[in-house]
């Protein structure tokens, strides 16, 4: 599969994911090393699944576990062996804390004599001090004390992340999985816009001339029905039209006066 996709030539639109699961049970095998620093241009993709830091050293001896280590993410969760727990404190390296000391005392003396009154004498002393000190970011026991499913992820030319794993139905079945905030205020907001652009619509409607509805006219006719009865409908008069002397804004339509009959 890896020689197809070679013959495929150089390309990033059609990439193929392998799926190494239990790797260590592979053994070495030359083709994964080219494919790991060399078919990258040929859209090919690799995951390794290995158990502990000794599995990887077995399948690349000799140093070679850093060709490998060297081209890919690494992430790291459930740890429980010693050896993968010190490679990933070593990976994190140390820090520099500021750390305060200082305390605080008080005294008090007396001092009295029969030919003359007591005397006393208080003091308080107070002191602080701060200093810097170097720490590892986590410790190889802390490292193998995470959660299982706490994760700590390298990738090149970014700081270290510390990110929660969720299964993929917990998100649907909570709806509380990543980006819940987000989604909720975005709908939040949209129903906030709506509410303001349709309160806003209802004023010009009822306050600003020449934004509300237009009444037409209508009249009373009066129609022959199929079965010779009379029947009285309200239909629009099309014979009234606006007047034009008047502003576009207070146009109304005047109804025409029916003329009185003499």
């Amino acid at each position: 599969m890896l020689r197809a996709c070679v013959k495929g030539g150089l390309q990033e639109k059609k990439l193929v994911h392998f799926v190494l699961d239990e790797a260590a049970s592979l053994g070495h095998m030359d083709a994964i090393d080219d494919a790991v620093d060399k078919y990258r241009g040929y859209g090919v993709r690799l995951l390794f699944l290995y158990q502990s830091v000794g599995q990887l050293t077995k399948c690349f001896p000799e140093g070679q576990e850093q060709t490998l280590l060297s081209n890919v993410s690494q992430v790291f969760f459930g740890v429980n062996d010693k050896d993968t727990a010190q490679y990933v404190s070593d990976r994190l390296g140390e820090e520099t804390r500021i750390v305060a000391s200082g305390g605080t005392s008080r005294g008090r003396t007396h001092q009295g004599s029969a030919s003359g009154p007591p005397s006393e004498s208080r003091s308080m002393q107070w002191s602080e001090n701060w200093g810097q000190q170097v720490r590892r970011l986590l410790k190889p026991e802390e490292v193998a004390n995470l959660p299982s499913r706490t994760a700590i992820t390298f990738t090149p030319g970014i700081p270290p992340l510390m990110t929660t794993l969720i299964r993929y139905y917990e998100e649907n079945v909570s709806g509380r999985g990543p980006g819940f905030l987000k989604r909720v205020a975005i709908l939040g907001w949209s129903a906030f816009f709506l509410t303001i652009g349709f309160g806003t619509v209802g004023w010009l409607c009822e306050n600003v001339p020449g934004h509300g509805t237009m009444q037409l006219p209508t009249a009373v006719r009066e129609f022959r029905d199929w079965d010779g009865r009379t029947v009285k409908a309200r239909q629009i008069d099309r014979s009234v039209k606006p007047s034009k002397t008047a502003p576009r804004h207070q146009r109304r339509i005047r109804p025409v006066e029916p003329a009185s009959a003499q």
